[in-house]
């Protein structure tokens, strides 16, 4: 049971570390959409009007309303976003915009609290994005389901996971990047 147990354990650790660095995949790369164009860029022509979803300004006050303004012109519904994704640099000013605006939305409406999550890899950059409901900005699809691999070589046996998968842009009217100098 002891060696068969650390290694169920380490298959586990392994593929969460798999899925994060997916998931981290999209927010620290220039996604590129299947027309070609990028993902996040400061104009893409909407139906309903022109929709602009990334910019350099750091976290402030003033850069969120921006971008609810901004998410808000791009789209037919009503934005809700219901997630504030920043780096460490920005952890005290995300907060105190948090006690402020618990809430936010772009018509002013009280709606569902505005959650928190602070991502090392993410450095001055932050995203405001729509993560309940439906649909997402991105998508991570699994082609394998995690498999425990054995090699045997030199009289020594080496164990580890296989995993295969792939993070996908899909919506950039449900997030904003900022903060991004790129």
């Amino acid at each position: 049971y002891g060696l068969y147990s650390r290694l169920v354990a380490r298959m586990g650790c392994e593929t969460g570390r798999f899925l994060r660095r997916l998931a981290l995949e999209p927010l620290l790369s220039d996604p590129v959409r299947r027309d070609g164009s990028a993902f996040f860029r400061s104009s893409r022509a909407k139906e309903a009007g022109t929709l602009c979803n990334t910019s350099g300004e750091g976290l402030s006050e003033k850069a969120v309303s921006a971008a609810l303004e901004n998410l808000k012109a791009g789209n037919e519904a009503d934005v809700f976003p219901d997630l504030l994704i920043a780096g460490p640099p920005n952890r005290n000013a995300a907060n105190a915009i948090l006690r402020k605006h618990p809430a936010m939305n772009s018509s002013g409406e009280r709606k569902s609290p505005v959650r928190l999550l602070i991502l090392p890899e993410l450095g001055k950059a932050w995203f405001l994005c729509v993560s309940g409901g439906d649909a997402k900005p991105f998508s991570i699809h699994l082609d394998s389901s995690p498999e425990l691999l054995r090699e045997d070589g030199d009289r020594k046996c080496v164990y580890g996971v296989s995993i295969r998968g792939e993070a996908v842009a899909l919506y950039p009217h449900l997030i904003y990047r900022g903060g991004a100098d790129r």
